[in-house]
C-alpha cells in the first residue's frame, strides 16, 4: 500500500513536471518571435529592415538603400 502511494506521489510530481514543461515551451514558441523582433545581421554584418516595418536603424548606422524595398543600416 505505502508503495503504491509513494508510486502515485511521484508519478503526479513528474506529470505536474511534464505539464511546466509543456507551457513553458508553448510560451516560447508562441512569444519568443514577438520578444526577439530585431533584425538579424547577416555575414556581412548588415541589418535588414523591411521598409514597410516600422523600424528605424540604431544611432550612428549609415542607412543604404537596397533592392526590394528594403533599407540596409551599416
Amino acid at each position: 500500500m505505502i508503495y503504491l502511494l509513494v508510486t502515485g506521489y511521484w508519478l503526479l510530481a513528474a506529470g505536474y513536471w511534464l505539464l511546466a514543461a509543456g507551457c513553458w515551451f508553448v510560451f516560447l514558441y508562441i512569444f519568443a518571435p514577438a520578444i526577439d523582433n530585431q533584425p538579424k545581421k547577416d555575414k556581412y554584418g548588415i541589418r535588414s529592415y523591411l521598409s514597410q516595418d516600422n523600424h528605424s536603424c540604431a544611432a550612428g548606422d549609415e542607412v543604404k538603400a537596397g533592392e526590394n524595398r528594403h533599407a540596409y543600416c551599416i
